[in-house]
């Protein structure tokens, strides 16, 4: 029995891997004896987070295993294994099994009730952990062995419910363009003021800090409308670009880097959050953040082909910022309802939208079975199942409590929850989870 809540368990879990993530592969001051690129890292990672997608709940276990003795293996045997092994491959290796521990890490938060707080402490955690790591007066072989240490440490974190390797994820693929976009115009920024801006620091990790307050500030926007996260790191792009153009260096590239640590903080934030919403929050994860290494990957690639002040790339650069807004515009006028967002009548937390009764959906809605399918079965407690199984065949609030013997107020409840559990919103997309698990898996009546 863990000495720690659960939540607080879960949190440190996930910190400990940003740490890692930090501190070592994402060309972090514990990374030496290689001069192979951050894309070599980076491209496998995204091709192994898109075969963890694929993997049916049984080979997802024993590949966390894998994943997770592979990776302290590598990061405390890594100069020893630059004797013998390419560094290019070492580190293409490295991403590629590391992906299903990145996985694990990210689904820890999925038992957080506060999900976006869970998700941004985490990030803010792993980073201050960073400074505090660099301030230590070890050897750098010393602290990857801590590293290594705290990674096998996995091995005893809590299992991953079979809960969220099941389910729907209507919209999934509303945000993956802006995601890989804003990522791409990263990598390219990051590309060309990470080396001067090295060289020129007055005050060495500073820019953590602007990480730091940008994932702070994200918790508040997400649980206002999620849109506005985004739309504010776009205002810190535009910032980053514009004082790259009209202030002297080396004050440019800190000012630069400052607005793009910042947008960044926003955009993890909100890529975490957004893929945690989901019932699949495997599947959810898994493409998101593949869309996110894959842009600052491609962001690199495009850095070292131009040459810094180089006209096509100022073009490249505002072109790509301009086709990330227009995917915000496209979505926007999609008219959806923010998941994220904990509405005015909802307990404070990770809430959903209330549900909507209004005659005009209520036609929209198809007519369905009884049955559920295993997986929600399995998910649901059988209380929730009976509720289910009533709001699917439209019965109102107040009949269903009348035959449960239960208040209106706890039908509500139990909707609240199946919605949290789900990964959805609103009752149409409830109803279109149930005929899509219908359609590949065997129903079973609630209670079963």
């Amino acid at each position: 029995m863990s000495l720690l809540p659960d939540h607080l368990t879960r949190t440190i879990g996930f910190t400990l891997y940003v740490l890692w993530l930090v501190a070592f592969p994402m060309s972090g001051p514990l990374l030496e004896g290689t001069t192979a690129a951050l894309p070599h890292f980076l491209w496998p990672q995204a091709v192994g987070l898109l075969a963890c997608t694929r993997c049916v709940p049984h080979m997802c276990i024993i590949l966390l295993r894998i994943s997770t003795l592979s990776t302290s293996l590598i990061t405390l045997l890594w100069l020893p294994l630059l004797e013998f092994v390419p560094d290019s491959v070492l580190y293409a290796a490295l991403g590629l099994v590391s992906a299903p521990l990145s996985i694990q890490a990210a689904l820890l938060l999925k038992g957080c009730h506060h999900f976006i707080g869970a998700a941004a402490t985490g990030l803010v955690a792993g980073n201050l952990g960073l400074l505090a790591l660099d301030a230590l007066p070890l050897d750098n072989a010393v602290k990857r062995a801590l590293l290594a240490g705290v990674l096998a440490g996995f091995l005893l974190a809590p299992p991953i419910a079979r809960s969220v390797l099941h389910g729907a994820t209507p919209n999934l693929y509303r945000y993956l363009p802006f995601i890989f976009l804003f990522q791409l115009l990263s990598g390219l920024m990051y590309g060309h003021l990470l080396p001067s801006y090295t060289t020129d620091a007055r005050w060495p990790g500073s820019e953590l800090l602007f990480y730091i307050s940008g994932a702070l500030l994200a918790i508040p926007l997400l649980r206002r409308r999620r849109e506005i996260a985004l739309l504010a790191a776009v205002c810190c792009s535009l910032l980053a670009f514009s004082s790259q153009q009209t202030l002297s260096s080396p004050l440019a590239e800190h000012v630069s880097l400052y607005c793009m640590m910042l947008a960044a903080g926003l955009v993890d934030v909100f890529a975490l959050s957004f893929a945690l919403s989901f019932g699949n929050a495997l599947r959810a994860y898994g493409l998101t953040t593949a869309a996110l290494v894959a842009g600052i990957a491609a962001g690199h690639h495009l850095a070292v082909i131009f040459t810094p002040g180089n006209t096509t790339l100022n073009l490249l650069a505002l072109i790509t910022l301009n086709l990330a807004v227009f995917t915000l515009i496209l979505q926007a006028g999609n008219g959806q309802t923010n998941p994220l967002r904990t509405p005015p009548s909802l307990p404070q937390g990770d809430g959903v939208a209330p549900e909507k009764n209004s005659a005009d959906e209520m036609q929209a809605i198809p007519e369905i079975r009884h049955e559920l399918p295993a997986s929600l079965s399995a998910l649901l407690s059988e209380q929730e199942c009976e509720v289910l199984a009533s709001v699917l065949q439209h019965h109102p609030y107040k009949q269903i409590a009348m035959r449960m013997n239960i208040s209106e107020s706890s039908v509500k409840t139990y909707v609240q929850r199946i919605y949290r559990k789900t990964g959805v919103f609103r009752r149409s997309q409830l109803v279109a989870m149930v005929h899509e698990a219908n359609a590949g898996h065997t129903p079973s009546r609630p209670g079963q």
